[in-house]
């Protein structure tokens, strides 16, 4: 009787191993969908959710208004029912626009994490005292995959890499299983107002913030500012990615003649790269 239920609880327990490490990869696969995303682009002293990060968002802007600056939020829905959202942040310059400091984070969900971390150097730091609001606006496209960010993960729902799914000459239709760029240039909805929100505005270079490979990448006529970018950080300039990036949000901003700067974030807490790379980012954005 004493080895009959030793069995059965040894059954029990391998049953629940199987289905614990088993099922997700299962539902995953029939879902399309891909593993959750390393860890790198989390930081140790900011928030982890994506929940956390908008609502951080939102209270920023109020702070940003509450301090006399003329702050137009815009608030774009994914999925309303899942509560995500795109949000964007423009301030126009007090005087004469000449200048648009334009950032993007999240393109990649799981890397929005340490983006959050450089919007808040920009609001903290930067933005009161380092640029010149008479003629410097700001757009800030922030949270661009929340269903990445919010699960976790680099593509979105339908497991599209968005930054393999803008309409570019070298865009094409690739394996499902790895940088998927959907089915059709454009195919998803965060690309589609990524291309409305852009193209609305004149843009001189675009930061969008990514992680994790310590690198200035550049499309369009953006070498010499990649360049200035590398000097200050450290980071090496390569003018591609290591390997082909077609549909790329650059490669889009290269076609449309518009400067844009992929900064790889390292593998690092938000707290050392605040502390390390402060100057650099500051230097980015104001020159």
């Amino acid at each position: 009787m004493r080895e009959k239920l030793i069995k059965i609880v040894g059954v029990v327990v391998l049953v629940i191993l199987l289905c614990t490490l088993l099922v997700p990869h299962l539902i995953l696969m029939l879902d399309k969908q891909e593993e959750v995303a390393e860890s790198y682009a989390y930081s140790k002293v900011f928030y982890d959710e994506y929940d956390d990060v908008r609502t951080h968002l939102l209270d920023t802007v109020d702070i940003l208004e509450e301090k006399g600056y003329d702050v137009q939020l815009s608030s774009h829905a994914i999925d309303e029912a899942d509560g995500l959202f795109i949000d964007t942040i423009y301030i126009p310059a007090t005087e004469k626009q000449t200048n648009l400091i334009v950032l993007t984070t999240g393109v990649h969900g799981i890397e929005g994490y340490i983006g959050s971390v450089m919007l808040d150097v920009f609001w903290q730091e930067i933005y009161p005292t380092e640029v010149d609001k008479d003629n410097t606006g700001v757009l800030v496209v922030a949270n661009v995959n929340p269903y990445g960010m919010k699960y976790h993960r680099r593509y979105n729902e339908n497991n599209v890499d968005l930054n393999r799914n803008f309409p570019t000459k070298n865009w094409c239709k690739s394996d499902k299983k790895e940088y998927f760029g959907g089915d059709e240039p454009a195919s998803e909805i965060e690309t589609k107002f990524m291309m409305e929100i852009l193209s609305g505005y004149k843009i001189d270079a675009i930061l969008s913030i990514h992680a994790p490979f310590e690198i200035v990448n550049y499309d369009g006529p953006a070498k010499n500012l990649a360049e200035k970018i590398s000097q200050l950080t450290g980071y090496k300039v390569q003018a591609d990615i290591g390997y082909p990036t077609p549909g790329s949000l650059g490669s889009w901003c290269k076609e449309n003649k518009v400067e844009c700067i992929t900064l790889e974030l390292p593998r690092q807490s938000g707290e050392e790269i605040v502390r390390d790379y402060q100057k650099g980012f500051t230097e980015i954005l104001i020159n």
